[in-house]
């Protein structure tokens, strides 16, 4: 088991060493991708899209570089008050959205406004109101000092209150590096640089992203015709009822995982066969999240987690949230974890919280991790691998959080392509 909460991540370069090229490359306009499965719910950010990685369509307020260090993004200044309860935040006044209407301080309000009114994958629960002070000046008021909110500013996509409604998220207007050309449900997303994006413009004008099964994908990759895709980790098969089977075990009793996450099933699998010399027959269970939610406190269930932020750590250990939605799925209560817990929400920014979130972990005598209390027995950090072209330069990445969300086009504005 591990005590890391969040993924890491590999991007395999499986090709040969790049030729020798000319200074002056010529740029390849098109890029087909292949690197994750389709949001559900579509590219509205207040319904979670964005969250574990980069709302691509959309800018938030900050961003973060390769070394995950904060940088501006729509805000270009930001100071917390002396109670911890209200951030003020200056805005870029040269933002325009993919529709050319301009990007200001109310679009901000509306944005976390209704954010927390739609109840989406982002936590906003503890926002009391967000105010446009002028059309470049934010005002985001707390309701207690939370200082993990600050996640929301770097994950939550900025939409335009004047169009934002029902069909949002299939034709989403964002102010991102590009604006969405066409989604062909189950198939393709088809993306073009947005002429009015403030930032460096992209290498490539328009993207193909392939919504294909992992076979198929890696296939076209070697094929020549995709140039990154998501490589899962090999070894397993699928049997014809969709349960994956390995040295021909199956399980007796459900350990449930979502039947759309391939990686899951084989995780499931593997812990059935470990499970095995101990006397336990267990069987991997692809159920809807549906089913899911109505078993996941008296059944095992194969959770996936993964984030930037320690708010994830919050989430699953806080007393409580105990039996709230899928996080302290368990029930874990430990009244030393919720004391470092405070005593990290209360400190004065981000940085300052970090040891009290590690001492919830284990301080020496007690902690979430699997020398105190284990409240989650964690199988696996999971590395996440790309075929890519060799022509294609993306440059240096971040550490990614999660296999959902896309997140290695978080900085998709830096890729190049270096082949003539």
């Amino acid at each position: 088991m591990s005590k890391a909460i969040r993924r890491a991540a590999v991007v395999a370069i499986l090709a040969a060493m790049l030729t020798s090229v000319t200074a002056f490359a010529a740029p390849k306009p098109d890029l087909v991708l292949a690197i994750g499965g389709e949001p559900d719910t579509g590219y509205d950010p207040l319904l979670g899209w964005g969250r574990y990685g980069h709302p691509l369509f959309q800018s938030t307020l900050l961003t973060r570089d390769a070394d995950f260090v904060a940088q501006p993004d729509l805000a270009t200044a930001w100071t917390l008050s002396d109670d911890r309860l209200i951030w003020t935040i200056k805005l870029r006044t040269d933002a325009k959205f993919s529709d050319g209407t301009a990007l200001t301080a109310a679009d901000v309000a509306f944005t976390f406004t209704e954010g927390a009114k739609a109840g989406g994958a982002l936590d906003l629960t503890v926002l009391d109101s967000a105010t446009a002070v002028d059309n470049a000046t934010i005002q985001i008021k707390l309701k207690q000092p939370w200082i993990t909110f600050t996640e929301n500013f770097f994950a939550l996509g900025i939409v335009p209150a004047a169009s934002y409604g029902e069909g949002y998220a299939r034709n989403p207007i964002g102010s991102g590096p590009y604006k969405l050309v066409a989604w062909t449900q189950g198939e393709q997303l088809i993306v073009e640089v947005n002429p009015n994006y403030y930032g460096a413009k992209a290498a490539f004008e328009k993207i193909t992203f392939l919504f294909t099964d992992e076979d198929t994908s890696l296939a076209a990759a070697q094929a020549g015709q995709v140039d990154m895709v998501a490589v899962p980790a090999a070894g397993w098969v699928t049997g014809s009822d969709g349960i994956r089977i390995k040295n021909g075990i199956r399980a007796a009793f459900p350990i449930n995982y979502p039947a759309s996450d391939s990686t899951r099933q084989a995780l499931a699998a593997t812990l059935a066969e470990l499970l095995k010399p101990l006397g336990i027959q267990a069987t991997a269970a692809g159920k809807s999240w549906d089913d899911i939610d109505r078993v996941m406190h008296s059944e095992p269930v194969m959770f996936g987690w993964g984030s930037h932020t320690p708010l994830e750590v919050y989430s699953l250990y806080d007393t409580a949230l105990g039996g709230v939605d899928y996080y302290n799925a368990g029930y874990f209560s430990n009244a030393a974890v919720d004391a470092h817990f405070a005593a990290a929400q209360a400190a004065e920014s981000l940085e300052a919280s970090y040891p009290d979130w590690q001492l919830a972990e284990w301080d020496g005598t007690t902690g979430f991790g699997p020398e105190g209390d284990a409240g989650w027995a964690w199988l696996v950090n999971l590395d996440h691998i790309y075929y890519v072209n060799r022509c294609l330069d993306i440059g240096p990445t971040q550490t990614e959080p999660h296999g959902h969300g896309w997140p290695i086009t978080a900085l998709i504005q830096n890729w190049k392509w270096t082949c003539e």
